[in-house]
């Protein structure tokens, strides 16, 4: 739900915008984005399986936690992510992963009809996108190819 390096977003134009040039401007109140309470209340009444809030490590931190604790494997469609401009424009401009970038505020659900999950939390007006599906036993990109373990967040690299 929500969008890729939300918190870390929030964090970087707080205690960093000194470093940054021309940043897109974010229309919505990042700290009052924080809260998963609403989409997984809607999620439960989906059915789902596993939900999984995005802290620290990002999307990444959470999809390997997922598939760790789980033990069933994730397939990722990487493009799929949802991100603010503002994110991406950060995260270019500091040479940040924003998919490893802190991300309260957003969650990952695993459910069994994604598509329709993201219908309704959309009706209520939370942003979410289906970025992947149960496959396998590791983390893999849309190719197939595994996903190594994020490492630290991003926020550390900042200094």
């Amino acid at each position: 739900t929500k969008w890729a390096g939300l918190e870390g977003t929030a964090i970087i134009l707080a205690d960093h915008a000194q470093r940054l040039s021309a940043v897109p401007p974010v229309s919505l109140d990042l700290d009052s984005a924080l809260s998963v309470v609403p989409e997984s209340r809607t999620a439960m009444r989906h059915g789902a399986h596993a939900m999984h809030d995005v802290t620290e490590g990002g999307v990444l931190g959470a999809l390997w936690e997922m598939v760790t604790l789980y033990g069933c494997g994730i397939r990722l469609d990487g493009d799929s992510i949802p991100m603010l401009d503002a994110t991406q424009a950060i995260c270019s401009q500091l040479g940040l992963n924003p998919l490893r970038l802190i991300g309260s505020g957003s969650m990952l659900i695993a459910c069994p009809d994604g598509p329709a999950l993201v219908t309704t939390l959309q009706k209520e007006g939370i942003h979410a996108a289906r970025i992947g599906r149960a496959e396998g036993e590791a983390l893999l990109d849309q190719n197939g190819h595994a996903i190594a373990p994020p490492g630290a967040d991003e926020i550390y690299c900042l200094s």
